[in-house]
């Protein structure tokens, strides 16, 4: 898995969370969906690094967080994700969506990324 680590560890009863944070700035917050890891962000997290404290994180049963908790349903992760954002002392973050195209945003912040990545970019809200 190249060189992408989570070396920080975020303790939630019944496992562990792994999370890492990159930059200066202004908050940005990554998330992945299931059943996908930070990972997919390898690719835009410095170009976004640049100009923020770019978070990223894997949700609970992926990615290199703790695999075998009882339940990482989207109900428990977004729990999990609120305290996150407590610990971080995040707040007020705007919602952006996401789409499968990283070359779409890297296309305009020359980050680099192959024709076939399925790396997800950044797209302001509608």
């Amino acid at each position: 898995m190249s060189d992408w680590s989570l070396p920080e560890r975020f303790e939630v009863g019944d496992g562990t969370v792994r999370w890492n944070a990159f930059g200066d700035g202004p908050p940005l917050v990554l998330l992945h969906g299931t059943p996908f890891s930070s990972y997919i962000w390898r690719d835009v997290v410095p170009v976004l690094a640049r100009d923020h404290r770019v978070y990223v994180w894997d949700m609970l049963g992926f990615g290199q967080s703790t695999r075998a908790a009882l339940d990482v349903s989207l109900r428990r992760q977004t729990t999990i994700f609120v305290a996150l954002l407590e610990h971080w002392g995040v707040s007020g973050l705007g919602l952006w969506r996401t789409t499968s195209a990283a070359r779409s945003h890297c296309g305009r912040h020359s980050c680099t990324t192959s024709p076939s990545s399925r790396s997800p970019s950044l797209m302001p809200p509608r």
